[in-house]
């Protein structure tokens, strides 16, 4: 008899175990799998995702067709297929190119120092909390251009991400859930930010998307705003948890967290290592 695993996968209370015997199971035994409650097929084998993920005109990934109440839809490169998949990823490129990244670097060790100096007089602190919420999040603002001053909506929107819980993508009340948690957050680019940058362009991300042209015409507000949404929550709940996989694993481990701070030239191996046995985002192509 077949183990055929439950349709929503454990996620990492316990660190990941659970995690990874639902995952094994899945692909030994249900490696293509029609998932009821979210309508849509799952494929749990490397091959398989690779065929999914890259076939684009076979396995599209326009969500717009079976979602169109979806508000998130247009201007999302996460749901988008070529050409203009490829064009938007070639604008944002710019903001992340080696020069970018190099230049990049003070700014991000100077929040990293305002986030240790905050919590200097403690002894203990919240790695979470206290460094793996606040670093990406504050890094990604810089990058997309959201001033210090208006920061405030972006951690307001963070947590009501955090806080959804989702088993099916099309669920009506989960579409809603998403808007509106999502609602102050495109208000604000779309009634504040985008159209200062379109008044007078910075050198940020939303400015190079706001004068950006595909095919001979600009992106309308809707697609830049959805955009730049994609970027603030991708950009900050991926490396947040990243950040705190990495405290997690090599508590785990810590033969390799000593080899890691005596030789840090062994930190960009443990970073991809981290991201291949504990990824920040762990789910199946589908």
């Amino acid at each position: 008899m077949v183990d055929r695993p439950n349709a929503a996968p454990p996620f990492f209370a316990d660190g990941g175990p659970a995690l990874y015997a639902w995952m094994r199971n899945a692909r030994d035994n249900t490696p293509v799998m029609f998932d009821e409650a979210s309508q849509s097929w799952k494929v749990y084998r490397y091959e398989d995702a690779h065929r999914v993920l890259s076939d684009w005109q076979v396995f599209s990934n326009d969500m717009c067709r079976i979602m169109p109440e979806h508000g998130f839809t247009r201007g999302n490169l996460s749901t988008m297929d070529p050409p203009e998949h490829k064009q938007l990823r070639g604008i944002i490129a710019q903001g992340f190119t080696p020069r970018a990244l190099a230049d990049l670097a003070p700014r991000i060790e100077r929040i990293v120092g305002e986030l240790l100096d905050a919590v200097e007089d403690r002894t203990e602190i919240d790695i979470t909390r206290d460094l793996s919420y606040q670093l990406p999040l504050n890094v990604i603002a810089e990058v997309i251009g959201v001033p210090r001053g208006d920061r405030g909506v972006l951690y307001r929107t963070a947590d009501a991400q955090l806080a959804l819980t989702c088993e099916n993508p099309a669920d009506p009340d989960f579409v809603v859930g998403v808007q509106k948690a999502m609602g102050e957050l495109q208000s604000y680019l779309g009634q504040e930010l985008v159209p200062a940058r379109r008044r007078d362009p910075q050198d940020d991300l939303v400015s190079k998307l706001a004068t950006a042209r595909l095919d001979d015409r600009s992106l309308d507000d809707e697609e830049v705003v959805n955009f730049t949404v994609l970027l603030l929550l991708a950009g900050h709940l991926t490396t947040m948890s990243l950040l705190g996989n990495m405290m997690l694993t090599l508590s785990e481990h810590p033969g390799q967290l000593t080899e890691v701070r005596a030789d840090r030239s062994l930190v960009p191996g443990a970073v991809e290592e981290v991201l291949r046995y504990r990824p920040p985002y762990p789910r199946a192509a589908g």
